[in-house]
């Protein structure tokens, strides 16, 4: 079962024979013979929704609505379809609890490992739909809900668009296999979206973390990145042997578009054309782009004139262009300077855009980036920057953690020692699989552990320049340091100087 609080979910009885109601079939077309349904209700106000499936012989899809009913449940929906009371009584429905109330459902039905279980017109088939009608609020704003969870392998997952400015979830993991996932809307904080050898697409609005996992079929989406001033919020997109096309929207918390915010957004597949486009973004913000595909596929990335930040593209088997879309300027129309480094064959890599700074703000240019190659990093150019002088730097501000067991920490950075070992507070926590989250006031990681850090674009500007600083005045000491007659400067002495003058020499000179 996929849940974070999986040790404080306890399982109860199977539902028996007496609660199904059996169904008349009204659909000619259907493959079933027979229809039974139940009907349950779930407080919405738990610390999670779970719904989970295991064993073979099902599948099914799982649907989100809104409902405009006003209450402090949701009412959960379940229709089984099945070609006879036999199969139908190989199945149990248990309800979960938590805290002494229900928080979800599990489908377990027998192992069967003929494999034909995936048949419908086998006589031991069974197909479950699910529904969860989430209701509407007395107050009229939008419901909140905790946690929702699924691990459904096989069963498609749909998200209603009469979600809109009525539902909001804090964390919400929907987990599939070998089914679609098609999200009409959705708004998280968090959001992990994962199947395989299947399609992800829809409209998601998240103001922290969105992860979306396939294999083998394409990502096609719309989404909206809402940032503040305390963290970056990320996207992450992966498949394999298809495509992703995504338009991001970036913006700052309540849906503003004032000046600033972090976004990293990533990019991965095989075999498949990347495409990103970022129609809004506020000025001053900093965008930190990173995709990769193989086999000559291209990347084509459309960037937003307010754009900064950097640029990582790269594929293999073909050559990388760079195409600046002709008469576009900043948002207050100064014109652009554009840093990059050359392109080799295979990718770009180390791309930096920067703003030009003046009295009115900041500009930036519009580019189309059309990638298979990469940009080769000139190392004798690059800065290179002390890792504990960074982090000593980087205390009370917004940090990124990776583990190199997978795992994420985002946080505030409180203080670290000189075997790296840090403190974090106010924390967020991922798992590997980014399907599982916690937050925490306050955590330690020890150095040995971590993969890599991200902190603030502005942070380390400022400790380049604080370097900068340091290299210059200890040059201009040694320059300039004199110790009686033995410094710089000092008349010579010993072999080699003038005869005649009084100055004894401690070499093999000739003195007077």
């Amino acid at each position: 079962m996929n849940s974070p609080f999986d040790n404080s979910i306890s399982r109860r009885k199977c539902l028996d024979d007496t609660e199904w109601q059996t169904l008349v079939r009204d659909d000619p077309n259907s493959p079933f013979a027979y229809h039974s349904r139940a009907s349950f209700f779930l407080p919405v106000n738990t610390d999670v929704m779970t719904f989970s499936a295991v064993g073979h012989r099902q599948k099914g899809v799982f649907n989100i609505c809104a409902s405009d009913e006003f209450s402090d449940k949701a009412k959960v929906d379940i229709v089984v379809s099945y070609h006879s009371v036999a199969a139908r009584a190989s199945a149990c429905l248990y309800s979960l609890h938590q805290g002494g109330q229900d928080v979800g459902y599990t489908l377990s039905t027998p192992e069967d490992l003929s494999g034909s279980h995936l048949d419908s017109r086998n006589p031991l088939a069974l197909f479950f739909s699910v529904t969860v009608h989430l209701p509407a609020k007395a107050n009229g704003l939008p419901l909140l809900i905790n946690s929702l969870s699924t691990n459904l392998p096989l069963f498609a997952h749909r998200v209603s668009s009469d979600l809109k400015d009525r539902v909001s979830f804090k964390q919400i993991s929907l987990r599939s296999s070998n089914s679609p996932i098609d999200v009409k809307f959705l708004e998280a904080e968090i959001a992990t979206i994962h199947t395989s050898n299947a399609p992800i697409s829809g409209f998601f609005d998240c103001s922290y973390s969105l992860m979306l996992l396939s294999s083998n079929h394409p990502i096609n989406i719309d989404a909206r990145l809402s940032s503040d001033d305390n963290g970056a919020t990320q996207l992450i997109m992966g498949t394999s042997n298809s495509g992703i096309t995504a338009s991001i929207s970036l913006l700052k918390k309540n849906g503003s578009m004032r000046s600033g915010g972090t976004y990293i957004v990533n990019g991965k597949t095989t075999n498949g054309r990347l495409d990103f486009k970022f129609p809004e973004s506020p000025i001053n913000a900093t965008l930190h782009l990173d995709g990769k595909t193989t086999n000559g596929s291209g990347v084509m990335t459309t960037l937003n004139p307010a754009y900064e930040g950097s640029i990582s593209l790269k594929t293999s088997n073909a050559r990388a262009e760079l195409v600046e879309c002709p008469g576009v300027v900043g948002p207050y129309g100064k014109k652009r300077r554009v840093t990059k480094s050359s392109t080799t064959m295979g990718q770009f890599q180390g791309y930096r855009f920067q703003a030009q700074r003046s009295a009115t703000g900041a500009t930036v240019v519009l580019l189309q980036l059309t990638t298979t190659p990469p940009l080769r990093f000139n190392r004798r150019a690059a800065f290179i920057m002390l890792p504990l002088s960074l982090l000593n730097a980087a205390q009370n501000k917004p940090m990124l953690v990776e583990l190199k067991n997978g795992e994420t920490f985002n946080g505030h950075l409180v203080n670290c020692d000189n075997f790296m070992n840090i403190t974090l507070r106010e924390v967020y926590q991922t798992n590997s699989e980014g399907d599982r989250f916690w937050k925490l006031k306050e955590c330690y990681i020890r150095g040995s552990t971590i993969k890599y850090l991200r902190v603030p674009d502005t942070l380390l500007d400022a400790v380049k320049d604080e370097q900068s600083r340091a290299r210059e005045a200890g040059r201009s000491a040694r320059g300039s340091h004199v110790s009686g007659n033995r410094g710089r400067g000092a008349p010579p002495r010993g072999r080699g100087g003038p005869r005649g003058m009084a100055v004894r020499g401690r070499g093999r000179g000739r003195g007077t």
